[in-house]
């Protein structure tokens, strides 16, 4: 590699990295050490936003919390361990193994291990995002 595209790649690399830092959602994704003093503020300020968008979506979601509720049938406190089958396989921390209705792949292909879930009879939910997906257990 060239001194030239060696430097492509760093500014490439460190914009993608100010990119994932922008959004606030995933803070141990972004490479704080990066950012300039701005750019970490402005980090910072995002990942309050965040999770203060994850508060607000987990007042107004149907209450789960605990364990299993039988009146919805979900399950709170889970969180996504790995993905596979290009989504449509999605595997939680409690060793329990979904398949992902087809449709909904293309979203479960993008969800990171520790991703925060609500597992219902019938789909997932991601509490990070706001998606919820249609799946059945399998295992």
């Amino acid at each position: 590699m060239t001194q030239g595209e060696l430097k492509q790649v760093i500014v490439v690399e460190r914009a993608e990295n100010l990119k994932s830092c922008l959004t606030g959602r995933y803070p141990t994704l972004c490479d704080k050490s990066l950012l300039t003093q701005e750019q970490l503020a402005q980090a910072q300020q995002a990942e309050r936003r965040a999770a203060e968008s994850r508060r607000q979506y987990a007042a107004k979601a149907p209450q789960v919390h605990g364990r299993r509720s039988s009146a919805s049938e979900c399950e709170s406190g889970h969180w996504v361990e790995s993905v596979s089958g290009d989504g449509q396989i999605v595997k939680l921390e409690d060793g329990s193994i979904w398949e992902v209705n087809a449709v909904d792949a293309i979203t479960t292909m993008l969800w990171l291990p520790t991703t925060d879930i609500v597992a219902c009879d019938d789909k997932l939910i991601n509490t990070d995002d706001n998606e919820s997906v249609e799946a059945t257990r399998i295992r």
